[in-house]
């Protein structure tokens, strides 16, 4: 029961958010669409189930088996079934999300993967919305299987973990300022904002690079040639930061700057490659902006292209291998799309490149071993595996005498 209940709740709101989501695409796209997102949804799904019923094969979230227990308890303390249980004041937000799952959905553990897995499979959808606004339909349907199948998507996204939560929102956020870029709109803005105050309960540190993305996409835009596009930027600039002040993000924000020092994050990215098997770079001093500099290549080479066959002395290093070493040859066409569309398209993909770039540059001082950086560069693959479905089909193009050009869509009627 502790597993079926749960399965047949989620299959039943996996088949509403379905019948929802693909109401937005047009009809001739419906069935490819509705087939792959089923199936990338009964995957996360069978994983969630799995590492449910055998637990003992947890060896990349040993940490999930808390935040479920936490969040059941939450659910029968607010029952009134058992004590009150008292929480911290830092990025205890998914501790309260997993405790209001298991209250609506019943005190299962399962139900807090199995949620994740519905965020996962949402996140794949908007991926492919996010792309056909830009790419021609065959570029978006591949960077949509990317998503939807790599193996590390699938796994981060079918387990108790913040990792599909803080991805769907940071997409949720992204792929809503480049539509708000193209035509102001209150969903657009809303769908920008909102999440990011979400997330700073969630992951506190993530805000600052959200409101980089998001603020310096709108600065920079290069279609300010009129002045009504300047009034409207001025607009957006000022309401969003006024959302902040008025919902205490903006103190909140300020606040937690004081664990961002490079002193603090020397010592947290020690613990990481120390207190880990496949921890590298143990002897490596970022404590001061200089030295952080330094290493920055060498922590976004282990990011990025990790884990190297020298880095193959724990169990996680060697499961994460293969789809590594699948990654390597996509690369190249990784640096193709990312050319082409920064070219074609800088101001409407700038949120993303802005927030990718200052993620990656933190995250490659920051983790310090295998399993972190290959859960980590999760949320910036999201993003990639667009530019990887086109760079592939640009040699495509090549090949076959054909205009990249037609890999490009073109701005919608009325957009701005």
């Amino acid at each position: 029961m502790d597993v079926i209940q749960p399965v047949l709740v989620f299959g039943f709101l996996g088949a509403v958010f379905l019948m929802v989501a693909l109401r937005t695409v047009p009809a001739d796209e419906r069935p490819w669409l509705r087939n792959w997102l089923v199936i990338a949804y009964v995957s996360r799904i069978g994983v969630a189930v799995f590492f449910e019923i055998f637990r003992d094969m947890r060896i990349f979230h040993e940490d999930s088996e808390g935040y479920e227990a936490v969040a059941v308890a939450l659910a029968k303390s607010w029952w009134g079934s058992a004590p009150p249980l008292v929480m911290g004041e830092t990025n205890v937000g998914f501790y309260y999300m997993g405790g209001g799952i298991c209250f609506l959905f019943g005190p299962y553990p399962l139900s807090l993967p199995l949620f994740n897995s519905l965020l996962g499979t949402a996140t794949t959808f908007l991926i492919y919305r996010a792309a056909r606004n830009i790419f021609h339909l065959r570029v978006t349907r591949m960077a949509t299987l990317l998503v939807g199948f790599t193996p590390s998507m699938i796994l981060w996204s079918a387990i108790a973990l913040k990792d599909a939560v803080t991805t769907f929102l940071i997409v949720v956020s992204l792929v809503s300022c480049m539509t708000l870029k193209r035509k102001l709109t209150l969903q657009a803005l809303f769908g920008t904002v909102a999440p990011i105050i979400a997330i700073q309960p969630l992951r506190f540190y993530l805000v600052y690079f959200m409101i980089f993305g998001v603020l310096g996409s709108l600065l920079m835009d290069r279609g300010l040639g009129a002045l009504t596009g300047v009034y409207k930027q001025l607009f957006l600039l000022a309401f969003i930061v006024g959302v902040f002040a008025v919902t205490g993000l903006a103190g909140r924000t300020l606040q937690s700057t004081e664990y961002l020092s490079f002193e603090k994050v020397h010592y947290y990215r020690l613990g990481l490659a120390t207190s880990a098997r496949s921890g590298f770079s143990q002897d490596v001093d970022i404590s001061t902006p200089g030295k952080a500099l330094a290493f920055l290549p060498v922590g976004m080479a282990n990011l990025l292209f990790g884990p190297f066959p020298w880095q193959l002395s724990s169990l996680r290093a060697v499961v994460a291998m293969p789809e590594t070493i699948a990654w390597w040859f996509l690369v190249p066409a990784t640096w193709r799309g990312l050319k082409f569309t920064a070219r074609r398209k800088f101001s409407e993909i700038s949120p993303i490149l802005l927030f990718s770039f200052t993620l990656m540059c933190a995250y490659s001082l920051v983790h310090g071993n295998v399993g972190s950086g290959f859960r980590q560069r999760s949320q910036v693959f999201v993003f990639l595996f667009m530019f990887t479905a086109l760079g592939w089909f640009q040699k495509k193009c090549t090949e076959a005498g054909i205009d990249h050009s037609v890999l490009i869509r073109s701005p919608e009627p009325g957009a701005t």
